[in-house]
């Protein structure tokens, strides 16, 4: 499976690398995961939003055990959150957004959502 970032995501994950050093390397670690089991990734739940119509062949994720090691007592309960899509016809794991929730929001950008995923 490849990855394909959106531009959002990359915004999000340079504005977090700042705050938080080790975030890159993290995503790696977190991608090597993902690459292997990416339905059944630990504490990933499936995004069903009434306003969003997911298209066919795609399955939306909001991973919330995120492992950061720049973060204090964070561990896989540091906050961050990333929404990512598995395309199942064209293998292929679009990586949507990233944000730490107790600082920012509490839930994922639907527009973003809409926008990537829908049809």
């Amino acid at each position: 499976m490849d990855f394909e970032p959106v531009p959002e995501f990359e915004k999000d994950l340079a504005r977090l690398a700042r705050i938080y050093p080790s975030i890159k390397e993290d995503l790696e670690r977190f991608k090597k995961v993902l690459k292997i089991r990416p339905h059944q990734m630990p504490g990933a739940v499936r995004v069903s939003y009434r306003e969003v119509k997911i298209r066919p062949g795609v399955e939306v994720y909001k991973a919330k055990r995120f492992f950061c090691k720049s973060l204090k007592r964070g561990g896989i309960k540091s906050g961050i959150r990333i929404i990512y899509g598995v395309s199942l016809s064209t293998s292929k794991i679009i990586l949507a957004e990233i944000y730490r929730k107790e600082r920012e929001r509490d839930d994922c950008d639907l527009e973003r959502i809409k926008r990537y995923f829908s049809y």
